[in-house]
C-alpha cells in the first residue's frame, strides 16, 4: 500500500514525464517555411543568409527564354552546388533541394536579358524558427565605400573594394528608366539590374577588387551607394 506521499511522487513524475514528451514532441514538429524571396532581372548575387536545418529547397520561376544559371555558395563548409543550369533552350521553372545546415551562404543568380523569381524555403522545427526570427531583428552592419548621383545619360563609376561582400543601393527619384551594371576587372558581369517606377534597390557582390559601375539614366536623376558588409 502506498504512503499520500508516495502517491504524490508518483503523480508529480506521471505529470513530469508527460511535460517533457509533450516538449519533445513540440521540438520535433517541422514545418516548411519560405524564408526568403528574389524578384529581377539579369544577373544578381543576394545577401547572405543561414540555412537552419538539415532540408532546404530553392524554388525558381523564370520569365524568358534563358538562359538560366543558379549555384548556392556555402561559405562556412566553402562549397559550392548547381541548383539550376539551363543553358540551352526555354528556361522552365524547377525546384531543387538543399541538403545540410550552413550559417553562411548565398545564391549567385546568372540570367542575362531575363527576368526571373527565386524562392528560398526551410525546414524548421521551433527552435530554428526561434532563431531565424532573431536574426532578422538583427541590423546589417555595413561601412559607406562612396556615393555618386546625376542626371540622365551614361556615367562610368571605378570603385577599388578591400573586402570581399559589399552592395549598392540604387535609387532614381522620377518616373524614367535606370540601368545598373557593375564588371569585374576581367570583364565579368556580375550585377544588370533596372528599374522604371522609382524607388530604391539593392545589390549584393561577394568578391574583393577592382569594379566599374555603369549607370544609364533615362529621364530621371539617380543615386548609387556602396557599402561594405561588416562581418562579426
Amino acid at each position: 500500500m502506498h504512503s499520500p506521499k508516495s502517491s504524490l511522487t508518483l503523480v508529480f513524475l506521471a505529470v513530469l514525464s508527460l511535460s517533457i514528451s509533450s516538449a519533445f514532441a513540440q521540438v520535433n514538429k517541422h514545418r516548411w517555411l519560405q524564408t526568403h524571396q528574389w524578384s529581377g532581372q539579369g544577373n544578381m548575387e543576394t545577401e547572405i543568409f543561414s540555412l537552419y536545418g538539415e532540408r532546404s529547397r530553392v524554388t525558381f520561376t523564370p520569365k524568358g527564354s534563358g538562359p538560366l544559371s543558379i549555384f548556392l555558395i556555402d561559405m562556412q563548409h566553402n562549397t559550392q552546388q548547381l541548383v539550376a543550369d539551363q543553358t540551352a533552350g526555354f528556361a522552365t521553372n524547377g525546384r531543387v533541394n538543399i541538403n545540410g545546415s550552413s550559417n553562411a551562404a548565398y545564391l549567385v543568380i546568372r540570367s542575362p536579358g531575363n527576368s526571373w523569381t527565386v524562392e528560398l524555403e526551410q525546414r524548421m522545427d521551433p527552435i530554428d524558427e526561434w532563431r531565424f526570427l532573431q536574426d532578422q531583428k538583427k541590423p546589417i552592419k555595413v561601412s559607406k565605400l562612396g556615393t555618386w548621383s546625376g542626371e540622365s545619360g551614361q556615367s562610368d563609376i571605378s570603385i577599388s573594394v578591400p573586402g570581399g561582400h559589399w552592395r549598392i543601393r540604387f535609387e532614381q527619384f522620377k518616373a524614367g528608366a535606370l540601368f545598373v551594371s557593375v564588371t569585374n576587372e576581367v570583364g565579368t558581369q556580375l550585377i544588370s539590374a533596372n528599374s522604371s517606377l522609382g524607388g530604391e534597390q539593392s545589390a549584393w557582390i561577394h568578391s574583393a577588387g577592382n569594379f566599374v559601375i555603369s549607370v544609364l539614366a533615362v529621364q530621371t536623376p539617380w543615386v548609387i551607394n556602396a557599402e561594405q558588409l561588416i562581418l562579426e
